[in-house]
């Protein structure tokens, strides 16, 4: 992932994010698809992750109180934002935010979110995704369930 810096006639120059700069011959950019990120119209946040309940009966309320959190935040692209969108181009791959049950999994149930926004650069999108996150954990937990995670106990060997 970076930044085209000089396209040369054997080799292109691309600026990555940690600083290189990668010497790529052109003959590889022929032969695989790449995407001009100044182009893109949106970025999506799309995280998946085991959920607890004490009853999984409620996994659908809380679905929609994380739908809902995820519909307040004022950079994930939903409501009229949305539906201006969605009528300029009828065929764009876009929705609103989602909160769905994938199944269970061997940690408890697999809950998945999605949410768009607008095209925005790093490190801005990170602050943005970092801040819909904390708020799904927050309601997560208000709700009074956890996170299935598998933790490690780490033991220092007595003398």
């Amino acid at each position: 992932k970076g930044v085209v810096r000089k396209v040369g006639i054997a080799y292109s120059q691309i600026n990555t994010d940690d600083g290189e700069t990668l010497m790529v011959p052109n003959s590889l950019m022929l032969k695989k698809a790449t995407v001009n990120m100044t182009r893109r119209r949106f970025r999506v946040i799309q995280v998946m992750f085991p959920v607890v309940l004490k009853d999984f009966g409620k996994l659908s309320e809380l679905c929609e109180r994380v739908r809902d959190v995820m519909l307040k935040h004022p950079d994930v692209i939903s409501g009229q934002r949305y539906d201006d969108m969605k009528a300029k181009d009828p065929q764009l791959r876009i929705f609103e935010p989602q909160c769905t049950f994938e199944g269970y999994g061997e940690r408890g149930a697999e809950v998945a979110i999605m949410a768009y926004t607008e095209n925005i650069r790093d490190p801005r999108f990170m602050q943005i995704k970092s801040e819909v996150l904390l708020n799904v954990n927050e309601e997560i937990v208000k709700f009074g369930a956890t996170f299935g995670f598998t933790f490690r106990v780490v033991t220092e060997p007595r003398e």
